[in-house]
């Protein structure tokens, strides 16, 4: 039951995200969507990858689905020590990347559907804060931050990521 509310929610979202962009295109969002969900990528990449969109675009539609502030493309100076609060592994898996720490800690996220909010509060003891990013300004960040390292590919979800599929040793 609780599952397929989520489940709900999340295409719900999807959906209005796609209504925000195609807006001001006159493209047909039910199609549009359809073409995502076979496709069967993250909405962001999706819209990076198959729609072509601006990143600017994207950023702009999920700060005002979500009512989020968005980063300032010339920030102020990242420090790095609140940076590195997150270890660089889980910052990269989930496109994310801590900035500041004021009234919690400030982490940019391309999706904040994605935020591990109880696994940010466990690493660091402050309860995360987020704010919308695009996907370029939170890898320059992470190499600043963490060094150069492997590029954000694309988030798919097929077979196998199921539990009963063994891959490189994860199951056991």
């Amino acid at each position: 039951m609780v599952r397929d509310i989520l489940i709900y929610m999340d295409k719900n979202r999807d959906r209005e995200i796609l209504a925000l962009l195609l807006a001001g295109t006159g493209g047909n969002v039910e199609q549009t969507y359809e073409d995502f969900l076979a496709v069967g990528i993250a909405l962001v990449d999706y819209c990076l990858l198959r729609l072509g969109l601006d990143e600017d675009a994207l950023v702009h539609a999920i700060s005002e689905y979500y009512k989020l502030p968005v980063i300032d493309k010339k920030p102020k100076k990242i420090d790095l020590e609140t940076s590195r609060m997150i270890p660089a592994h889980v910052a990269r898996l989930h496109h994310m990347i801590a900035v500041e720490k004021s009234c919690g800690l400030v982490v940019v996220i391309e999706d904040p559907i994605a935020l591990p909010v109880d696994e940010i509060t466990l690493m660091t003891m402050w309860p995360p804060r987020p704010v919308i990013g695009s996907r370029s300004w939170i890898r320059r960040a992470q190499e600043l931050a963490y060094g150069p390292g492997r590029a954000m590919a694309p988030v798919r979800y097929d077979a196998a990521w199921r539990k009963d599929q063994r891959i490189d040793g994860w199951y056991g």
